[in-house]
């Protein structure tokens, strides 16, 4: 395809109506492209057709979450709530970082969280380092972590496997 077909195709999904005009015009958030799309045709609801899906979680408690992740997660639990009551099979990650996230009770919420869900299958991801390079490169400080031993990954997977 040529460029004019690149900047046609993007002005069509950009802006209200496909129609490129003033400010307003633009699709801004991230819901009314949805909307905007979905009505005429660019895009297409497949959750239906989801038959898994991965899904990462770190914290349940809203003040950690906004603390490390930097974001409220009230969305995250609701879309993945979502996906379960619609019968999509799930895996949720959590990623275990010490400090944050690594005692019983982080891990004793997440599995009561999901326990109306007992096809629901929980997974413990030791925390890593990998993404550290990527905070250098942009100039940034990453927030160093430690990484979680064999044993405390051990004894919290036993929570994950109590009775839910």
């Amino acid at each position: 395809t040529s460029w004019r077909d690149y900047a046609r195709n993007l002005e069509n999904i950009r802006y209200r109506d496909g129609q490129l005009g003033d400010y307003s015009s633009r699709l801004h958030y991230i819901s009314d492209w949805i909307v905007n799309n979905f009505h005429r045709g660019n895009i297409r609801e497949i959750t239906p057709e989801i038959d898994g899906a991965r899904y990462d979680v770190k914290t349940l408690d809203p003040i950690k979450h906004k603390k490390y992740v930097g974001a409220d997660n009230s969305l995250i639990l609701e879309n993945l709530i979502g996906l379960l009551d619609h019968g999509t099979s799930v895996i949720v990650r959590v990623p275990i970082i010490p400090d944050v996230n690594d005692d019983e009770k982080d891990i004793t919420a997440i599995r009561d969280y999901l326990s109306p869900y007992p096809d629901c299958k929980i997974e413990l991801l030791p925390y890593h380092r990998l993404g550290e390079n990527k905070y250098t490169a942009l100039g940034l400080t990453p927030h160093i972590f430690d990484v979680p031993s064999e044993e405390k990954m051990a004894a919290l997977r036993a929570v994950t496997e109590q009775k839910r």
